[in-house]
C-alpha cells in the first residue's frame, strides 16, 4: 500500500511496523528530530530501522546533480549521535559507493574491486552511510506496592545488661 502524508504523521499505529528504510530522507527533511519520533513511534519493540544518509566526506557528496550531492549530509559520528540520541540503538553500520559515478566507466574492472574493498582501505571516501538500529524501549518502573517483610523482636532470655564498671581494671 502507498499514502501520500506528512513525515511526521504518518497514518500508522504504534508499534506497527517491524522494518523501517529511511533512504534519502534524512538529509531532505525539514524536520529532522520529529520525523525520528514519529518513526521511534511506529517501529515495533523488536523492529529495526536501516538509515542510508550521504557522507560528507565521499566524492558522491561533491556534486548536486546526484540526490547524494543535495540536502544535508552526515559524517560517521554525527549519525550515530543523532540516532543515539533519538533513543536508537545502533546495531550496525557500513559504508558503501566509493566510486563516484563518473569514474566508474574510467576505472573499468578497478571501480569493483574498489567497490567491494572501499570500506577497508578508502572509509574516508565512502558516498554513503548505513546504519541499522533498533528501537530502545526501557521497562517501566512498576507501580505495585512492593511488600516488605517488618523485622521481628524476639527478647533474649537472660539477658543481663553490662554493668558500668565491668570490664574495667585499675
Amino acid at each position: 500500500a502507498t499514502a501520500l502524508t506528512e513525515e511526521t504523521t504518518l497514518p500508522l499505529a504504534e508499534n506497527s511496523i517491524d522494518r523501517i528504510l529511511l533512504v534519502h530522507t534524512l538529509e531532505n527533511t525539514q524536520h529532522l528530530k520529529a520525523l525520528l519520533e514519529e518513526s521511534w513511534r511506529v517501529l515495533a519493540g523488536s523492529g529495526r530501522m536501516v538509515v542510508v544518509v550521504p557522507h560528507r566526506g565521499g566524492f558522491w557528496n561533491m556534486s548536486s546533480k546526484i540526490p547524494f550531492g543535495s540536502g544535508f549530509s552526515f559524517s560517521h559520528g554525527h549519525i550515530r549521535r543523532l540516532l543515539a540520541d533519538n533513543r536508537f540503538q545502533v546495531e550496525r553500520h557500513a559504508r558503501a559507493l566509493f566510486v563516484p559515478p563518473f569514474l566508474y566507466r574510467l576505472l573499468g574492472p578497478s571501480a569493483e574491486w574498489i567497490e567491494r574493498n572501499g570500506a577497508r582501505f578508502l572509509p574516508a571516501l565512502a558516498g554513503v552511510l548505513l546504519v541499522e538500529v533498533s528501537k530502545q524501549v526501557y521497562a517501566k518502573p512498576s507501580m505495585q506496592k512492593v511488600r516488605t517483610a517488618k523485622p521481628v523482636l524476639i527478647p533474649l532470655p537472660d539477658f543481663v545488661a553490662p554493668s558500668p564498671t565491668a570490664g574495667r581494671t585499675r
